[in-house]
């Protein structure tokens, strides 16, 4: 199994909830679960990372995103545009 499979396989998982947040991510359980080394876990987590759906805690281990960490990871173009304020709204209100 490739890195880009395990990175959609625990996406989906951490999207549906099935990982919950805050739920640790063990290199080695997870390589262990898919059959491969830790290296492609490794490269999955660091996409995972990457895409703010994973945070590195103090003691250097990897969690699922608490959903703030999440939201504010996420590009604002994301957002839908009712919850973006112009400086014209500010000013008016």
């Amino acid at each position: 199994m490739d890195p880009k499979s395990i990175f959609s396989e625990l996406q989906d998982e951490i999207e549906s909830g099935e990982l919950a947040p805050g739920s640790v991510l063990k290199q080695e359980s997870i390589a262990e679960r898919f059959g491969v080394s830790r290296q492609p876990v490794r490269q999955a987590l660091d996409q995972l990372l990457g895409s703010g759906l994973v945070v590195r805690r103090r003691d250097r281990s990897l969690a699922v995103a608490l959903l703030s960490e999440r939201e504010a990871t996420e590009p604002r173009d994301s957002l839908p545009s009712e919850n973006l304020r112009t400086p014209r709204k500010i000013i008016a209100s």
